[in-house]
């Protein structure tokens, strides 16, 4: 008789400190494994708990949990590549950056524009009002005022693009219906990061008049007697304080956007003046603007970028994106630290371009620019935003030659897509 063997298979990983859980949860050492906080799981606690979206129908299978642009019968009006979503007043409202002229991402630095759209639920369609900048603006990250800084309890839009350096392409050679896009007179700007911010109530049309504003940073070689226009901070990600401190992360340095992200500082408000935490170097003192905080190459990583940053309800900081990996390709990545300037990044994937759908089948797409919507991010008496629990995974996708019955799309064309999170 041969003997019986039974085979038991145990889990490698195994915790100590808080940290081992990506600080998104803790570390029970009497069985060294995590207990995670909500929206997040894994055995170190650093995936996303993506719930599965609900699948449409027909034609507009392919496009399931897109939010805009609006789409019908698989026909899709316009293109759009990510932003993100602020509850105000009951209703939802996305700042998205959008191709006028219905253009592809292929003319993204002639025609990208940046939108409102509003939505009464969180995973609908959302529909479009105004247009904040015109072409070029790109990257639209929103953060609501917390009390304490200037313009409390508007929405402040961090972005790249002055609205006025676009010479957009109008004869794009896709099917094409009449744009949503009406140019209107493009605002000066002065710095190549400015930020919008709504300072009348909605108009009886439903749209809103917004004020523009440059940030400002210190002199060189740090010096903070002088105010001077800011570099550029590509994809900046703002974390407001209600005390006057602001962080700014930002992607890479000029000619390699991966190469890292960058943080910068404003003891004073989102407006400035700014200065970069790793101070200067070099005689004359040179400011270190492009001196990476959070690392994005590594073991498996060809670089990072597209930063979106927040604050949990335990006062940690967590910063998402997206990475280049040599394997498996674009897919998110994260960074968690517990004072803001020392940071430690992971090697899990808090997302990747798979998407169950409640139908039983799976998408599967390039997914870059993430923004999670956090619970907290509607609160007006909150002392710092964004903070809270990640209840969405906001993305651009792209959806080159896609297949779908009988819509037949070609490469460029791209969505905003959300994927509501699990939390409980």
């Amino acid at each position: 008789m041969f003997p019986v063997t039974f085979l038991v298979f145990l889990s490698l990983y195994s915790c100590e400190i808080a940290e081992d859980c990506s600080l998104n949860g803790k570390c029970d050492t009497q069985s060294n494994t995590c207990e995670c906080n909500p929206g997040w799981t894994g055995s170190d606690c650093g995936v996303l708990n993506a719930a599965k979206v609900k699948a449409l129908e027909g034609d507009d299978h392919y496009l399931s949990g897109t939010i805009y642009p609006t789409f019908s019968n698989g026909e899709l009006f316009g293109n759009s590549w990510g932003g993100n979503v602020i509850l105000m007043n009951g209703v939802y409202q996305l700042l998205v950056s959008e191709m006028a002229y219905n253009c592809t991402l292929f003319d993204w630095q002639t025609n990208s524009l940046i939108r409102r759209a509003t939505a009464s639920n969180l995973t609908e369609q959302y529909v479009p009002y105004e247009v904040l900048l015109p072409p070029f603006a790109h990257n639209a990250n929103p953060v609501l005022i917390p009390p304490g800084q200037k313009h409390a309890g508007a929405v402040a839009v961090f972005h790249v693009g002055d609205g006025t350096s676009g010479k957009p392409t109008t004869n794009c050679t896709q099917p094409r219906r009449e744009s949503l896009y009406t140019p209107s007179p493009a605002q000066p700007q002065d710095s190549s990061t400015p930020v919008a911010i709504p300072y009348t109530v909605p108009q009886s049309n439903g749209t809103t008049v917004w004020k523009f504003e440059n940030l400002t940073c210190v002199g060189e070689g740090m010096n903070r007697s002088i105010s001077a226009e800011c570099p550029h901070f590509s994809n900046a990600a703002p974390l407001l304080f209600g005390n006057g401190t602001t962080l700014i992360v930002h992607s890479g340095q000029p000619g390699n956007q991966a190469a890292g992200l960058n943080i910068a500082i404003s003891h004073k408000g989102w407006y400035g003046p700014y200065e970069p935490v790793k101070g200067c170097s070099g005689d004359p003192c040179i400011n270190n603007w492009y001196s990476p905080s959070i690392t994005t190459v590594f073991n498996g990583s060809k670089g990072c970028t597209d930063p979106f940053i927040y604050m949990d309800y335990d006062g940690f900081y967590h910063c998402v994106f997206h990475c280049h990996w040599q394997k498996g390709g674009d897919q998110g990545g994260h960074a968690f630290s517990r004072d803001g300037y020392n940071w430690t990044t992971s090697s899990t994937r808090p997302f990747t371009g798979n998407i169950e759908l409640d139908d039983g089948t799976m998408l599967s797409y390039t997914r870059q620019r993430p923004h999670l919507v956090l619970d907290g991010t509607s609160a007006m008496n909150i002392s710092v935003n964004p903070v809270g629990v990640p209840i969405g995974l906001i993305t651009g996708v792209k959806l080159d030659n896609i297949s779908s019955g009988s819509v037949q799309l070609t490469k460029g064309r791209t969505t905003t897509h959300l994927q509501p999170i699990q939390t409980t």
